[in-house]
């Protein structure tokens, strides 16, 4: 070969050695991410943060147009295909995608699948997925419940064992369209199980309450932003005794509207051929079309009819004080006022323990009320018949107890500065993951997290001082 010839081979072999060495490639394992071809979106749940100049999404290949040393969560990267122009978003939350043929109505259940992706962690599943939520229902971006089934045929039900939560059949997707900064639920959930586990409370034999973690969902590949995956209250989460040879044991009510008899004001009528009395909703057992109003309705009638000396040498038989007093505590400290006339379950474990409270609906709080809007009001106490009652009557010392109970809990889990490390926590996982920009830039244009932030923690630190001064007064 000529000297100029093999010269001019050898220097174009190089330099497209080169450039392949200089221009990376990756192909993405297919159940890492979604792409979003409506809006122009891709989430990845990757472990990898080595930048690459080529990134191929199943079928698809993408040039990342910006130069950088390593990849993050904290932005949105220009990603193109062909003369379309995607935004690539990494993300250290897990990836819901669900797939329907049909449409997703308030009931009943549509078939879906499922998939969840959370780094190594993979599942796919058959789901029925319905709209939950009675005024969320009217919010553009929407909340489910979900039923994890076998097979598309049978529906029968089975268990998902979700990292940090239980193993269950049944799940709620919180949409969290009402509250700009996305972390009033998740603190004021984990905050009520922190307060339960301060306690020795051999009454209560589940957990009496909820937990949940972040997820982004995908619903037939249209990006919804994030939501709050949760568990459900039921018999299985507070182990709940069971129906033995007849005899009804464990029993679980939802106060799901307000009545009198759902804010211990009155007492209405029962009926047991109806799974709804007056604001409350029978839980469990309900079977064979049948209520069970017995419990539930004996102790409305105790608090709204007993005479004052009966009250004060029985309540303790009729309700969980402990569980009572954290519970006025929560409700006063977010300033819940969704969560003393509907929004709460009380439940028994069995015939001979009392009722317990377990929070639900965490949303309308911290200086919000549930639609969203902000009520800066800080100076007011919020209270309903029983615990007026357990106010004026004082059974065992009740105030005294109260008082105690408030002051321990601000020297170390509902201490300012607690409460406050807590929301940054929360807040500061989605903001370093960026799912502000994309989250409300799909639903709420307009909202402004870091304000809410600001407010929010502006709001906390003048209720702590009003219910410092209000305990202290208590005698």
């Amino acid at each position: 070969m000529k000297p100029l010839l093999f010269f001019i081979l050898f220097y174009t072999l190089s330099s497209s050695f080169l450039m392949a060495q200089d221009k990376q490639f990756l192909n993405v394992d297919a159940s890492s991410f979604e792409v979003d071809s409506e809006n122009k979106l891709i989430v990845w749940n990757s472990k990898s943060r080595v930048f690459v100049d080529n990134i191929r999404f199943g079928d698809d290949q993408y040039l990342i147009t910006e130069k950088t040393d390593s990849l993050t969560t904290s932005k949105a990267y220009k990603a193109e295909l062909g003369k379309e122009e995607f935004k690539l978003y990494l993300t250290s939350l897990p990836i819901l995608s669900i797939n329907a043929k049909d449409s997703i109505l308030n009931e009943p259940k549509t078939l879906a699948q499922l998939r969840y992706v959370d780094k190594d962690t993979i599942i796919h599943n058959y789901t029925g997925i319905e709209l939950r939520g009675n005024s969320a229902l009217k919010y553009p971006k929407k909340s489910y419940d979900l039923e994890i089934w076998e097979d598309a045929i049978s529906k029968k039900s089975k268990d998902m064992k979700i990292s940090g939560l239980r193993n269950d059949d049944d799940w709620i997707l919180n949409s969290l369209y009402n509250e700009p900064v996305k972390i009033r639920s998740r603190f004021s959930n984990k905050l009520w199980l922190d307060m339960h586990k301060t306690r020795n409370n051999r009454e209560l034999k589940g957990r009496a309450g909820i937990k949940a973690r972040y997820v982004e969902v995908f619903i037939n590949r249209e990006y919804k932003g994030i939501y709050l995956l949760s568990e459900q209250v039921d018999r299985k989460l507070l182990k709940l005794k069971k129906i033995e040879n007849g005899v009804v044991n464990g029993v679980l009510y939802k106060a799901n509207g307000y009545a009198e008899n759902t804010a211990f004001t009155g007492i209405t009528p029962m009926n047991n051929n109806l799974p709804r009395w007056s604001g409350y909703e029978m839980e469990y057992p309900y079977e064979n079309f049948e209520a069970h109003w017995e419990p539930i309705y004996e102790l409305v009638d105790f608090v709204v009819n007993s005479d004052d000396q009966k009250f004060s040498t029985q309540i303790s038989q009729q309700i969980n004080i402990e569980n009572a007093i954290d519970y006025f505590i929560l409700v006063n400290l977010l300033r819940a006022t969704d969560n003393l006339g509907k929004n709460y379950f009380i439940a028994k474990a069995d015939r001979s323990t009392p009722f317990y409270f377990v929070p639900w609906d965490l949303d309308g709080v911290l200086g919000s009320i549930q639609d969203g809007k902000r009520i800066s009001t800080t100076d007011d106490i919020l209270s309903n018949g029983l615990f007026d009652r357990l106010l004026k009557e004082n059974p065992n010392n009740y105030r005294s107890q109260l008082k105690e109970r408030w002051n321990h809990l601000r020297g170390d889990l509902l201490s300012t500065s607690s409460l406050t490390a807590k929301l940054k926590h929360y807040y500061t996982q989605l903001d370093i993951d960026n799912i502000y920009e994309r989250d409300l830039a799909l639903w709420s244009p307009e909202a402004d997290h870091v304000d809410d932030f600001k407010y929010m923690n502006h709001w906390l630190h003048d209720r702590v001082i009003f219910l410092d001064k209000y305990f202290e007064l208590l005698e």
